[in-house]
C-alpha cells in the first residue's frame, strides 16, 4: 500500500510547516548567513510555489501564495555540526544581534542551527550564548514606550518631553498580505 505523502500531512500534520518539495509552505531565503533580501515579500507567484525550490529571490509583493522566508544560519560560523574543534568559530552576541536585525527585522523566520554534541546535549558555551541573544533582544524590544496604529496617509506619536529613541518597530497587519510598498519615518 503506498499513501502520498501529501494525504499523510493532511490527515496528521494538517498545520505542518513544510521546507522545500510539492508541499513546501515555507522557502529558503537563498543563502546561510541570516541575511534576508530587502525588502523581503512574503508572497510568491504560485507557479513559483509549485516548484518547490522557491528562494527570497522569487518573493513578489503581487504574488498569490503566501510563503514565508526561512532564514536558517550557523551559531558557529558555518559549522552545522558539532566537533571539538569549532568552538573557535562561535559567532559573538553582536554578530546574531545583526542577524536578528537582517532576517526577523526583514520579516524573516530565523532558524538559528542548535549542535548537539557527541553526548546529545547542546554544549553549555552555545547554551550561554543563546541565553545572551534571547536576552538582549527581550532588553532591546521587550518595552514600548509609545505605540500607535491606525489607517491612512501619516500616523504620529507625540511624546510628552525630548525622549531618546533607538528602536522603532513598524508592523503590518498581514491578513491581507503585504500592503505597505513604501514608508518614511521621521523625528
Amino acid at each position: 500500500l503506498v499513501v502520498p505523502l501529501e494525504d499523510i500531512v493532511k490527515k496528521y500534520a494538517p498545520n505542518a510547516i513544510v521546507f522545500q518539495g510539492p508541499f513546501a509552505s515555507i522557502r529558503w531565503v537563498g543563502n546561510e548567513q541570516g541575511i534576508a533580501p530587502y525588502p523581503a515579500w512574503n508572497s510568491v507567484k504560485a507557479q513559483d510555489a509549485k516548484t518547490g525550490v522557491a528562494t527570497g529571490d522569487h518573493g513578489d509583493p503581487d504574488g498569490d501564495v503566501w510563503m514565508p522566508l526561512e532564514v536558517d544560519v550557523t551559531l558557529k560560523d558555518h559549522n552545522w555540526f558539532w566537533s571539538p574543534a569549532n568552538h573557535k568559530n562561535l559567532r559573538s552576541l553582536n554578530q546574531l544581534i545583526e542577524i536578528y536585525y537582517t532576517s526577523v527585522g526583514r520579516g524573516g523566520l530565523l532558524l538559528l542551527n542548535a549542535a548537539p554534541d557527541t553526548t546529545g546535549l547542546i554544549p553549555p558555551e552555545d547554551m550561554e550564548l543563546y541565553k545572551q541573544f534571547g536576552d538582549e533582544i527581550n532588553r532591546r524590544f521587550g518595552k514600548c514606550i509609545a505605540s500607535t496604529s491606525g489607517n491612512g496617509e501619516m500616523l504620529e506619536i507625540k511624546m510628552e518631553r525630548p525622549t531618546v529613541i533607538d528602536h522603532v518597530v513598524i508592523q503590518e497587519d498581514i491578513v491581507f498580505g503585504e500592503r505597505v510598498r513604501e514608508y518614511m519615518l521621521e523625528g
